[in-house]
This record gives C-alpha cells, structure tokens and sequence, in this order.
C-alpha cells in the first residue's frame, strides 16, 4: 500500500444504497487523498445517479439532506463555459470498476459481503468493507481466509468499516488520552433488527444472521 500512500487513492464504491451515498459524499470526496471513480450496483439507475452527485461534489457542491438521504445541491455549483462535470463510471460490472481503481469501499448488504470481497481480492484491490463483516460465521472465516491471502501474497490492506472514525467523541478522547491503540467494544441493543433495519427502504436486507 506504500505506493499510494502520498498520492490519490482511486476508489469503487460497491453499493449505491444510503450508506455508500452518505459516505462517498461526506467523507470519501471530503478527503485530498481521495478519487471516487466508480460507483456499483444492480439498480443501473441509484449507481447513476450516485455518481453524478459525487461528479458535483467534486465540483464542490453543497451536501443537502439528513443522514442517510444524502444528496447534492446542483446549483450551488458555479461552472465556466467550458467546464463539465467529472465523470464517474457507473456500473453493475463489479469488475469493470476495478479496472479503474487502487480499492474498493463496498457498502453492499451483509449477505454479500462475501462474494464482493473475494472479487475485489481476486482483482487486487484493498478493501474497506462496511460492518458487520458478514451474517454467518462462515462467510465471516472465508473473508478472513481472503484477507490473509491477499495481504501474503499482494501486501493488500483488508479492513472493516465501523465508522467511528468520524465521531466527535472518538477525536474528543483521541485528543484527552492520546492515539487509541485498540478497544474492545460490546453492544447490546433492547431490540433486534432494530427499527430502521425493518423499514421498506432497507429492502428486507437487514443485517439479520442467516445463521449462528
């Protein structure tokens, strides 16, 4: 990963859903050592519609909407006569994206964590991947066995995404105690899925164990 790390880094963003919306317009065009160049999904037109939003947000345009239901303000974009806005690959061709990237964040549902990982390692990307890693302690072990692989075989970086990395109480305690060297983190929720995992808008994809 060192060949990159003083350079822009070319991301695929795997997933068009509201999380990779959230994510590819707040923090990954949010950041100098970043290039969203793709976006994937099976719904053709969610992908197009990301990626000409991360198209305007490269431009600079404004962030509207609450979390989750992000989108850009079109018009708080002052363009020249001869400016266009950057195109970004949108795709359902997991692999057709890859070509054009250094990794991949994939912020697809859990059930295809998986499959999503392997095709990104088989194509020598590193990986950031949405929690939870996976539904089942086997996908969980097969991702894992991935990961090993290619960081042996391709010094590729594999890693889960629990996006605490932007919280204000995480840089608070960053700033009181010092760089956190590792936490060991126990959650216990009143209710499982919780009420957003079983809105119509998830699609009847929540993050719900197929098996234990």
């Amino acid at each position: 990963m060192a060949e990159i790390v003083n350079s822009i880094m070319r991301v695929a963003v795997i997933g068009a859903g509201s999380i990779a919306r959230e994510y590819s317009l707040r923090f990954l065009c949010g950041s100098p050592y970043i290039d969203v160049v793709a976006i994937v999904d099976l719904n053709i037109e969610a992908a197009e519609a990301l990626a000409e939003d991360v198209g305007y947000r490269k431009l600079g345009a404004v962030i509207m909407g609450d979390k989750y239901r992000e989108t850009v303000d079109r018009s708080s974009v002052s363009m020249k006569d001869d400016q266009s806005v950057p195109y970004v690959l949108f795709t359902t061709d997991i692999n057709e994206a890859l070509l054009t990237s250094d990794a991949v964040y994939i912020a697809t549902p859990p059930s295809t964590h998986c499959t999503v990982v392997e095709i990104a390692h088989a194509g020598r990307k590193h990986v950031l991947l949405e929690k939870p890693i996976a539904v089942s302690l086997d996908d969980c072990d097969r991702i894992c066995k991935s990961a090993d692989q290619a960081y042996r075989e391709h010094q590729l970086i594999t890693s889960v995404h629990i996006g605490m990395r932007f919280n204000a109480a995480v840089h608070e305690c960053r700033a009181r105690v010092g760089r956190v060297q590792s936490v060991v983190l126990r959650l216990q929720f009143m209710q499982w899925p919780r009420v957003w995992q079983q809105q119509p808008w998830v699609a009847r994809r929540a993050e719900v164990p197929t098996t234990c």
